[in-house]
């Protein structure tokens, strides 16, 4: 998450649009839906085309992309020398924001606090490097140091009061991304974004909204409507009780624990299933999260109680038929009987 709004950050700077950087790291939905196709070999449903394709094409039309629609006059008057780098920089930042996503629904264990604190200290690491880097930033941006330096205690007010603002906005962020499935967070993400922006420009800056701006951000609403509406599950596959035939693997050790025997590479390729990349996948091909497939280990887990009890009953019905049976006599004690 830091790496992509340093991006996005620097893409400003460069002169960039905001509304073309905004609509670029949209690309994070794309590179999400894309997940699914390549890791679980899984066709993508219908409604995540019509979502995909509504959020992509609503982005153009907000945002109106140079390459596409052309560059106004004003645009060419303001956009610096190195403006075509933020439209680099747009997708980049939209990937790891992806993957920000990711990690969140990885991290169900841990608070929404230490991922908002972690942001900040990779954020701060980041910025604070950007500010020694001369990439030819127009209009002087790195005179905003000696700014600092001359009105410190009002650099540290507008500070406070961003950091202040900024890391509820990121617990709740984090707190969305653990509940929701990537898919939706990831769409809801890109559409806020650009309709709260152009929102912004309109209500704060005298911005002016036309015909495909407001077309664009319909379209962006639907897709988000589209995707949060959606609650397919995945195909039931056939239970298979797990048994002692079954499971030739497991042994009993000495105090009763059932040990999984397995030959070597076993254990990579059933964890493979759950490996990073599956789960980022599932998250935008099933979208009931605790409806997904889970892998063979799992599975096999919740079934070693009962494959314990199993075997200890097992070995209670062995004792109690030997200790019924009588134990042979000892060849002399028939002696006797012989030789009568």
């Amino acid at each position: 998450m830091s790496i992509s709004m340093t991006l996005m950050f620097l893409s400003v700077l460069l002169g960039s649009n905001l509304g073309d950087v905004s609509a670029l790291v949209s690309i994070n939905v794309v590179v999400a839906a894309l997940l699914g196709r390549i890791f679980l070999k899984e066709a993508l449903r219908w409604v995540h085309l019509v979502s995909v394709a509504a959020s992509l094409l609503g982005a153009l039309l907000i945002s109106r992309p140079e390459a596409l629609f052309g560059k106004s006059a004003q645009e060419s008057i303001e956009g610096g020398s190195l403006a075509w780098l933020g439209y680099v920089f747009g997708p980049i930042a939209g990937f790891f924001d992806a993957c920000s996503l990711i990690c969140a629904r990885k991290c169900q264990n841990s608070s929404e606090w230490h991922v908002a604190f972690a942001y900040y200290g990779q954020s701060c690491i980041l910025l604070i490097l950007l500010m020694f880097v001369p990439l030819g930033l127009p209009l002087g941006q790195l005179k905003s140091v000696a700014a600092v330096m001359a009105a410190p205690w009002e650099a540290i007010g507008w500070l406070a009061l961003l950091t202040a603002v900024d890391i509820p906005n990121m617990v709740l962020f984090a707190s969305g991304a653990k509940i929701l499935p990537a898919a939706i967070s990831a769409t809801t993400d890109a559409a806020t974004r650009i309709v709260c922006g152009y929102l912004a420009s309109v209500l704060l800056f005298d911005g002016r909204m036309d015909e495909l701006r407001w077309a664009g951000s319909g379209l962006m609403l639907a897709s988000v409507l589209v995707m949060a509406a959606v609650r397919e599950q995945p195909e039931e596959k056939p239970h298979v009780e797990m048994t002692e035939q079954t499971t030739p693997g497991c042994e009993e050790n000495g105090s009763g624990a059932v040990e999984i025997m397995g030959d070597d590479g076993n254990d990579d390729a059933i964890s493979s299933i759950g490996s990073v990349a599956s789960f980022a996948a599932s998250e935008f091909i099933d979208l009931e999260p605790s409806q997904r497939r889970r892998p063979f280990r799992d599975r096999f887990m919740e079934q070693l109680p009962q494959l314990r009890s199993r075997k200890t009953a097992a070995r209670q019905t062995d004792e109690a038929k030997s200790s019924s049976i009588p134990s042979p006599q000892p060849l002399g004690a028939t002696a006797p009987m012989a030789s009568i």
